[in-house]
């Protein structure tokens, strides 16, 4: 038995290295009522080959096996088989019955060996190598030092390294046809090229005529920073470019710019380069033609909005900020907007596109450390009843609670450049040691004025019911039974480079929100809340950020008299990390935060991108909440703080972000820290 089994193992092994370690087996392929039968495919290759006939078969009309259409798919997988470095590769095709059958014969593969230069070279090669790997890279879908060996996409390649050069301003580079060693013993394929650099050229003196005065600054700025550069004709064109922004984006529709590059008249490699600008007439937006395949709803909305760039200079920063609006109503899948000249001064607006799909379902799943399990659905009709308003219903269930609405959204409210928002929501809130349960309706009129800066009006009513199972906890919980009626106002200027995900920029706000007594409401406070976050990137892959923010609320009845979810509170993933959510300040006898009047947070936190779409992040966290102080500019006291660090996944909707704060400086009754597993950016 042994021996029988060493023999047997002797001959496995033999077998596989005869046929190169791969294992083939018969692949069977049935889409669209095509069937495929593929024999001799490996292993490895079995996703490859698979896509390519899937691929091909949702191409074809033929819903019968034919001969073309077996000679074409037999074509496609060869192909794909000398794409992957199989040179050897055969498939021949035969039609049984109803089915199409390929017979493949892999052959060897090889892949790219050695890469090695000679020549006049000063540019160091290893900057030249992934241009010339770049077509099978981009093929492939993924870097690899030793890739399939295609020749045609080395040759290819060959020509990516000369234009590297060129951009480099060795304009006179020469490439001789690469040269191949196969070792089939190996299965690598060596590489030589030999290369002639030539002449280094740089621009020189670089001079604009033609231009505006007012922009002779941002002229200057562009051409110098040119000047003494690798020439190329990339690198003007780009300068050339840029002017050509400068008059554009204030209204210089038809400005002409042209650039001349002297290099027969280059002396010592030194380049002259000189650019003439035409700005022509400021233009203006005379008429918005919309096209009639759009509804009644969705013409509404891009009236209302291109309303406002009637008569105004046609500057495309400005109407990029209108056709995002219009985007964001989700009413559109796509818009396109095409500036045609009428007369000497004047342009059309022509708006094109297809709308996106009306009534969309999804449904969500996740863990945050606060709320516990969250899962929820929701259902949203875009342009409804062809107003072009928006209704959502919602529904979301979490370990403290459950919450329901329906949100109804004018994105143009009389046709004008504001929105009109109305949503009535049902809450219930089981936090520490009590039960909230709110009913509530809430109306905002916003407007976006630039791309930079909004503002907001908003009002809300609610019924608010607070209960809890401890007796001694009832008088530390304010107002149990109440109404509020609060109006307020918030001021925003954010210059961040994302919203989701942001790497530069600032943002700012400012909210005051009055509770009154009157009009139904029983509680009279007013609530100010100012904060400020700055983004940096310090390298490529290390980015900087800070934030503060202050939250004040006063009320003429005092802290004790303020219903428990009136106040204000700190701790948590969005505040201080080293503390759960709303645990840092006093608390009652049963572990009930009774939060305060004054709140402050001060956050920075550095981060470095490990991979794509992950971060590792280390951070420093400051906060107080004060019982006694009640405005924004005075300090909060004594201050708690975290130090940490975490870990960030970039998903669309933002970051899953795990944390955890560690507390330095405990005080009797803090935590020593505090793990937080929640979405989206701490600030």
């Amino acid at each position: 038995m042994k021996i029988r089994g060493l023999l047997l193992l002797g001959f496995l092994t033999g077998w596989a290295l005869m046929t190169g370690g791969r294992a083939e087996e018969a692949l069977r392929i049935d889409h669209r009522g095509l069937v495929v039968q593929l024999d001799g495919v490996s292993k490895a290759q079995v996703d490859d080959v698979k896509a390519v006939v899937t691929e091909q078969i949702a191409l074809t009309e033929d819903r019968v096996v034919t001969p073309p259409l077996a000679d074409d798919m037999a074509f496609f997988v060869l192909q794909r088989y000398l794409e992957l470095g199989f040179p050897e590769a055969q498939v021949d095709w035969s039609i049984e019955g109803a089915e199409m059958r390929l017979a493949v014969s892999e052959g060897k593969t090889f892949v790219v060996g050695e890469v090695t230069y000679d020549g006049e070279l000063t540019v160091p090669t290893e900057e030249l190598t992934p241009y010339l790997l770049r077509p099978t890279h981009e093929k492939l879908g993924r870097k690899d030092d030793h890739p399939p060996f295609v020749q045609a996409d080395v040759e290819s390649g060959v020509g990516l390294v000369k234009r590297y050069l060129q951009a480099q301003g060795y304009l006179e580079a020469v490439i001789a046809e690469p040269k191949f060693n196969t070792d089939k013993e190996t299965g690598e394929v060596a590489v030589h090229l030999t290369v002639t650099q030539g002449q280094r050229f740089v621009v020189g003196a670089t001079r604009i005529q033609g231009g505006l005065p007012k922009h002779a600054e941002r002229e200057r700025e562009i051409i110098e920073g040119l000047a003494g550069q690798p020439f190329s004709e990339v690198k003007v064109e780009s300068a050339r470019a840029s002017i050509s922004d400068v008059y554009s984006q204030i209204g210089h529709f038809g400005v002409v710019v042209t650039a001349e590059a002297e290099v027969a008249k280059a002396s010592k490699g030194t380049v002259p380069v000189s650019f003439l600008v035409v700005p022509g007439p400021v233009f203006r937006v005379a008429e918005v033609q919309v096209s009639p395949d759009f509804s009644k709803g969705a013409q509404r909305l891009i009236n209302a909005s291109y309303r406002r760039a009637l008569g105004r200079v046609y500057a495309p920063t400005d109407m990029e900020l209108l056709h995002r609006r219009l985007l964001d109503t989700e009413v559109f899948g796509r818009l396109e907007v095409t500036p045609e000249q009428l007369g000497h001064d004047s342009v059309r607006l022509v708006l094109t596109g297809d709308e996106a799909k009306r009534i969309t379902l999804s449904a969500y799943a996740g863990y945050e450390t606060f709320l516990g399990p969250v899962a929820g659905v929701e259902a949203r009709h875009v342009n409804i009843f062809d107003w072009g308003d928006t209704l959502r219903i919602k529904a979301e269930g979490t370990g403290r609670g459950f919450n329901g609405g329906l949100l109804w959204l004018d994105p143009a409210i009389l046709n004008s450049a504001n929105t009109l928002e109305a949503e009535l929501e049902a809450q219930t809130f089981t936090i520490f040691d009590y039960d909230r349960r709110t009913l509530s309706l809430r109306t905002a009129l916003g407007r976006q004025w630039n791309k930079q800066l909004s503002s907001s009006l908003f009002a809300e009513y609610s019924v608010n019911n607070v209960e809890s199972d401890i007796p001694e906890d009832l008088p530390l919980l304010g107002e149990l039974d109440y109404r509020v009626f609060n109006v307020g106002t918030t001021l925003v200027a954010d210059f961040r480079d994302s919203a989701v995900l942001p790497t530069r920029g600032w943002m700012s706000s400012f909210t005051v929100e009055a509770g009154l007594d009157t009009f139904g409401g029983e509680v009279s406070y007013l609530r100010s809340d100012l904060l400020f976050s700055v983004y940096q990137p310090i390298s490529k892959k290390i980015r900087m950020a800070a934030h503060a923010r202050t939250t004040a609320m006063q009320s003429d009845n005092g802290l004790d008299e303020l219903p428990i979810d009136l106040r204000l509170f700190n701790g948590g993933a969005n505040s201080v990390r080293s503390f759960p959510e709303r645990e840092m300040g006093a608390k009652s006898a049963a572990g009930t935060p009774l939060g305060g009047t004054l709140s402050q947070v001060f956050n920075v936190e550095l981060s470095y991108a490990v991979a794509a779409n992950l971060e590792l992040a280390v951070f420093a966290d400051a906060g107080s909440l004060s019982r006694v102080e009640d405005n924004i500019f005075t300090s909060g006291g004594e201050f708690s703080y975290a130090v940490g660090a975490g870990v960030r996944y970039k998903l669309p909707i933002g970051p899953l972000r795990v944390d955890y704060g560690f507390n330095p400086d405990r005080k009797e009754g803090d935590p020593m820290g505090a793990l937080h597993i929640t979405f989206g950016f701490p600030f």
